[in-house]
């Protein structure tokens, strides 16, 4: 993926963009087909160390746009902003789902600022806790720290959380002895703090299904209050007021989005967007403007054939473009290798040869959601599943995986000391084999 990334980087468009936000209040694109509209904003992050928001109309634009990034950037560089990011079934029944997982993100964020964040134009005008609200809540805890055990236990509760006899959703916390389970809003699992006395002894993450330890915690910063849908005194702010100050806007069809904000009686924040250095995305910029066009194109559809397919590779080889194929994974490389490898030697034998020798395609078993032609760049990026009709394979949630027992492996991960849960016989302590 990088030599995708380093040729769009190369080219004259991409260098008129990095001089844009540098000179301009707003560049205006045109021509990012497929996943060039998720490429070059990664490419733009990576080059000028600036966060981005991307603001898509569609929640299914953004989810592909997410994807990509993820897949570019890794996940500690982006995040998806937007309340149905969290399955509910993370989230316990009797709390508010949404207001709960926008704050998750915002938590994220405030723990990490310099991402690049998509999202649509619904939640983005959704009302969550300002700045102040969110870090203010934040508690510090340390090992060795001498914080109160009922002290601490009054605060969870009079900060909303439930309490539940095990901990497996966003917003409870169980209480067992001299330990305290929370389950908080930005993290990936619960906690698990052991005291001595008033004092934390120990800090581990573990995974709720198997009760098993992850990783070890000197030092956390715990949110310690959730908030609500009815808390609209504190439900004040929207995502603008969580970004810092040198972030860069994309917009994808900047007239759109910011007619959808004004039909939500949001108007107010189309000022707060223009503050920013914004780059915009449309198909039909504004007349008489400055437009870089990239000039790219979709994916040439080949209707699953094979036969199809080479014909396209034959003739954009015979224009010196290079060819990527991307898949999903390694079997489903070697699997498209075989496939096009297959056809090429049908065809020498049947007398209809192609051109093009087989070693000239360059196979990549990490995948975007769309390809794409970019000629300006001799650039051409196939995606399987669109050779193929279908639909990129993916998640918009990280689910859970239900748990089917310890592997061998896994047990011989267990230290002494662990909890464990018994099928029959509950919450037990791991002694040893």
């Amino acid at each position: 993926m990088r030599r995708i990334l380093d040729s769009i980087g190369s080219g004259q468009a991409f260098s008129q963009v990095l001089q844009g936000v540098k000179d301009r209040p707003v560049v205006h694109l045109r021509g990012l087909a497929g996943s060039l509209r998720s490429l070059v904003p990664a490419l733009l992050y990576q080059r000028t160390s600036r966060p981005l928001l991307m603001i898509f109309e569609d929640r299914a634009d953004a989810d592909a746009t997410f994807a990509d990034l993820a897949t570019l950037l890794g996940p500690d560089h982006t995040l998806l902003y937007q309340e149905s990011h969290h399955t509910t079934a993370t989230i316990s029944d009797t709390l508010d789902a949404e207001v709960i997982s926008l704050t998750d993100a915002l938590k994220s964020l405030a723990d990490r600022p310099d991402r690049v964040v998509v999202t649509d134009v619904e939640t983005l005008a959704a009302h969550v806790p300002t700045a102040r609200n969110i870090t203010g809540h934040i508690l510090p805890l340390s090992v060795g720290d001498t914080v109160g055990f009922e002290e601490f236990t009054l605060r969870l509760a009079k900060g909303g959380f439930e309490r539940t006899d095990i901990v497996e959703a966003v917003g409870t916390y169980a209480v067992r002895g001299g330990i305290i389970d929370i389950f908080p809003v930005g993290v990936d699992n619960p906690v698990r703090v052991e005291f001595f006395g008033d004092e934390i002894d120990s800090m581990r993450e573990f995974d709720p299904a198997s009760q098993r330890s992850i990783r070890d915690f000197t030092s956390i910063n715990l949110m310690a209050k959730l908030f609500h849908s009815e808390d609209q005194d504190q439900l004040t702010a929207t995502i603008l007021e969580h970004l810092p100050q040198n972030t860069i806007f994309f917009l994808e069809e900047p007239e759109r989005v910011f007619g959808l904000l004004e039909d939500a009686g949001q108007g107010g924040m189309i000022a707060r967007i223009e503050a920013h250095t914004l780059l915009t995305h449309s198909q039909v910029p504004p007349q008489g403007a400055e437009v870089l066009d990239f000039g790219g194109r979709a994916q040439p559809p080949v209707q699953s054939s094979l036969k199809e397919l080479c014909k396209v590779v034959d003739g954009l080889r015979a224009n010196k473009q290079r060819v990527f194929l991307l898949a999903d994974g390694d079997d489903a490389r070697r699997r498209l290798n075989d496939l096009i490898d297959g056809e090429h030697d049908r065809a020498a034998d049947e007398d209809r040869p192609y051109d093009f020798p087989p070693t000239d395609l360059i196979y990549l078993s990490d995948t975007l959601t769309h390809g794409f032609v970019l000629p300006a760049q001799n650039l051409a990026v196939f995606v399987e599943h669109e050779i193929f009709s279908r639909q990129r394979s993916r998640s918009r949630v990280v689910r859970r995986k239900q748990f089917k027992g310890f592997t061998l492996r896994e047990l011989k991960q267990l230290r002494p000391g662990d909890y464990v849960v018994h099928v029959d016989k509950g919450i037990g302590r791991f002694v040893g084999l």
